[in-house]
């Protein structure tokens, strides 16, 4: 018995070496991992074919184009409503701020005198 156990045994090694030199082959020549996805477009698509175009009916183009028209008109609105209003300057008011300005700018540039 001992002979049969001594050739399972080196029947069992070289069984093992097969195994890593299957899988070592395997794995340089590519086909034991699944290849990975390509990128772009499938294969087999054509690349010039044509769409056909789509056309938008009269109606639904007046449809879209009062929408449009709905939807600034909400936002004309609002920006409208929520503009404040600046209150104007009185005839009185625009008067003390000009005697103001120029009691300011005489301040800042006195009168040169004109001696030659």
């Amino acid at each position: 018995m001992n002979d049969i156990d001594g050739i399972i045994k080196s029947l069992e090694q070289q069984r093992a070496a097969v195994v890593r030199a299957l899988e070592a082959l395997q794995g340089v020549g590519g086909t034991h991992e699944p290849e990975p996805k390509r990128r772009g477009r499938p294969a087999g698509k054509k690349t010039g074919a044509v769409k056909k175009k789509r056309v938008l009916s009269p109606e639904g183009r007046e449809r879209i184009i009062a929408a449009t028209k709905k939807r600034w008109a909400a936002v004309r609105k609002a920006q409208k409503q929520s503009a404040k209003k600046r209150a104007g300057l009185t005839a009185a008011g625009r008067a003390r701020l000009s005697e103001l300005m120029k009691a300011r700018w005489a301040s800042k540039n006195p009168p040169k005198s004109r001696a030659k």
